[in-house]
């Protein structure tokens, strides 16, 4: 009767086991970091990153499946095995978020817009191609979309935060990213700026054969670039995922290989200013 005991206790264990082994991907529409349509489809920046870590890491059962980033962030809230590939740090995440070690480091989110509307925001410029975005916000002179879910920086989120239920200049923006649809809006003339990384406005204009129309500016005060990180939802089934993802990490985070899939996205002025900080940024 005793042994009957144990070998129930094991079969028990297996499913936990099992349970443990099981990685969920989530993947939000944000190309060109993920990209789930069109002729780039699953060759985005985080989808490529997935991948990686999904071949060297054959002993989980991965899926990826696809939603809004509030979606994913809701299931990862409430318990459920799921990463994503790349979240910015934010306080209110690391609540139910467990961050690994950056793996990408990524030009810093500022104000992409058209050369078209270049004279809008002259007045709050200085130094190196930086914009005043506190000033500007006051202006009331613009429209600016930013999504409601994304994290930017210390300095625009918490801008955001003190203006945007209170200004006509910030938009909010909820549910899929769509930043086609919005730089499609300001292409149109019914935005004047939306907020975002060079490489994803970019990418977006390109499309339309715009890209040479693409303007972007840098965020007073902000640094040059971020760190992107895979985030975890909290709980004990992540303890040896962790250490597995950020041994990998370590190992490959400067190689060609890894710095390639961001680089790959950028113009060449700055795939060549990339490949040289990559190095240096994760040697300090």
């Amino acid at each position: 009767m005793k042994y009957l005991f144990v070998l129930f206790g094991l079969f028990l264990s297996f499913p936990l086991l099992a349970d443990d082994h099981k990685i969920e991907w989530g993947r939000t529409d944000f190309p060109p970091f993920t990209i789930i349509r069109g002729e780039y489809v699953g060759q985005g920046v985080t989808d490529r990153m997935i991948d990686f870590y999904i071949r060297h890491l054959p002993q989980y059962e991965h899926h990826k499946i696809i939603g809004s980033l509030q979606r994913v962030l809701n299931n990862m809230k409430n318990g459920a095995q799921m990463c994503h590939g790349s979240l910015l740090y934010k306080e209110k995440r690391a609540e139910y978020v467990d961050y690994l070690l950056p793996n990408i480091a990524q030009f810093a989110n500022g104000l992409i817009t058209t050369k078209e509307k270049v004279d809008l925001f002259t007045p709050y410029l200085s130094g190196d191609h930086e914009i005043d975005l506190e000033k500007l916000i006051k202006s009331g002179s613009v429209k600016i979309r930013y999504h409601a879910e994304r994290s930017y920086s210390t300095i625009i989120d918490q801008v955001i935060e003190t203006y945007g239920d209170k200004s006509d200049v910030l938009m909010r923006k909820t549910g899929l990213k769509e930043t086609d649809k919005e730089i499609q809006l300001m292409m149109d003339g019914r935005l004047d700026a939306v907020i975002g990384r060079p490489e994803e406005g970019l990418y977006v204009m390109s499309q339309v054969d715009r890209a040479d129309r693409m303007e972007f500016f840098k965020i007073k005060g902000d640094t040059p670039f971020k760190f992107a990180q895979i985030g975890c939802a909290k709980g004990n089934w992540n303890k040896q995922f962790i250490k597995d993802v950020n041994a990998l990490t370590l190992k490959y985070r400067t190689s060609d290989e890894f710095a390639g899939f961001y680089a790959t996205w950028l113009p060449e002025n700055l795939r060549v200013k990339y490949l040289k900080m990559v190095k240096t940024v994760f040697a300090e």
